[in-house]
């Protein structure tokens, strides 16, 4: 006798099912198309979900939706032209770490085509050529907003800059949030939920070199630049005061990392409630990243760099771009993740094979698996930008 998906299992197992099975947005998607009842099914375990994590106090508020989700990675944009069709589609395309076969989701995402794009808690930004910013849902195409525009503010971005923009709360969860960005020189932020226009942050040279990377963690931006300094920015409420305040010195690099490799790239991240700094090194023979160093942000606390290295990340892993937000994840049986691993895109616009520098660091036996980036389509001629974590979450 056939089964009916939708009368014939009693409730309970269904939920039972529904908690057991599903461990990342792509499994409560596939879960929820089977039927009514079993969409019914997991939309309860996800209100449960979420009741749950939104009263932990492990993280950040603006991190607790994500804290469990495997992200999805966002390949750089292909551009398709049907033939005898002028411009093209910009078709999306998402590599799926928990799915088994290599799994590529595809969409279209016109508000794309012709942009710069960076992620940030799940969100995307874009920004044209002529500075127009604007926030994007990638897997709800229906919500977008626009950002202040970058030429009434007198906005100074060089667009073939390195950059990175970074949100301090989804804005799926609340109007009061804070988007900030950074090139190598340039760091402004805003508040589209108030109607503010970008503000411009000035600091003096000799208190921060080439800006590296910029996070959010516990109420405040961060930023490090390239000698390994670590400032908090203050006052971001008043624009007039807004400014710059070293909290961790620069590092000792000879003295820390050795003569033998140099910084390729810094990272900060939280994880496990603390600011990471993490480095991707290269050697004198290899452009490509060849080891990780980790630290906790001594945050003139007594301690030095030198006390402050961490050699183990437990069941976490931690995923690097720079073009996204660095996060971390807790990492299951069933996330198709790896424990203790650093998930690192040292490459951005890419054109060709000769720039991709990609790899999973293990932090246990110090060795790089350059395989992962085998496993999706290694063509880039018709692809511009570069490869973004996005962070999924059940809203």
């Amino acid at each position: 006798m056939a089964v009916d998906w939708s009368t014939d299992i009693p409730r309970d197992l269904v939920l039972c099912f529904a908690n057991r099975l599903m461990v990342s947005l792509e499994d409560f998607i596939a879960f929820g198309a089977v039927c009514k009842s079993w969409s019914s099914a997991a939309m309860e375990v996800k209100e449960n979900y979420l009741a749950s994590i939104s009263t932990s106090t492990s993280t950040s508020t603006g991190l607790r939706l994500l804290a469990y989700q495997v992200p999805l990675l966002m390949l750089p944009i292909r551009l398709t032209l049907p033939r005898g069709v002028a411009g093209g589609d910009v078709t999306v395309e998402f590599y799926s770490l928990t799915a088994k076969g290599n799994k590529i989701y595809r969409s279209k995402l016109l508000d794309a085509k012709g942009k710069m794009c960076y992620s940030s808690l799940g969100w995307l930004v874009t920004v044209s050529k002529d500075l127009e910013f604007k926030l994007l849902q990638p897997f709800k195409h229906a919500m977008n907003i626009q950002l202040p525009d970058g030429r009434a503010s007198s906005l100074q971005y060089p667009l073939e800059d390195r950059g990175k923009f970074v949100l301090s709360s989804s804005p799926s969860w609340t109007s009061d949030y804070v988007v900030m960005f950074h090139t190598s020189t340039t760091l402004a932020y805003c508040r589209p939920g108030l109607g503010e226009n970008w503000t411009e942050l000035s600091f003096q040279r000799d208190n921060i070199n080439i800006i590296s990377d910029l996070t959010y963690y516990r109420g405040q931006f961060y930023v490090v630049d390239c000698c390994g300094r670590v400032l908090v920015v203050c006052d971001i409420d008043d624009p007039n005061r807004a400014k710059l305040k070293v909290v961790a010195p620069e590092i000792n690099q000879k003295e820390l990392l050795g003569t033998r490799r140099h910084i390729k790239q810094l990272y900060l991240a939280e994880c496990a409630g603390a600011l990471l700094l993490v480095f991707c090194l290269f050697s004198n023979k290899y452009e490509s990243t060849t080891a990780c160093r980790v630290f906790e942000v001594p945050f003139n606390n007594g301690k030095s760099w030198n006390d402050s290295e961490v050699k183990d990340l437990g069941n976490r892993a931690i995923f690097l771009s720079q073009s996204s937000s660095s996060f971390c994840i807790e990492v299951t049986d069933y996330s198709g993740c790896k424990a203790n691993c650093i998930y690192f895109m040292n490459n951005m616009f890419v054109s060709s094979v000769l720039n991709i520098d990609m790899g999973i660091y293990n932090m246990s036996n110090a060795s790089i698996d350059r395989e992962f980036g085998k496993s999706f389509n290694y063509d880039f001629k018709d692809k511009s930008g570069s490869h973004l974590w996005i962070q999924p979450s059940f809203e």
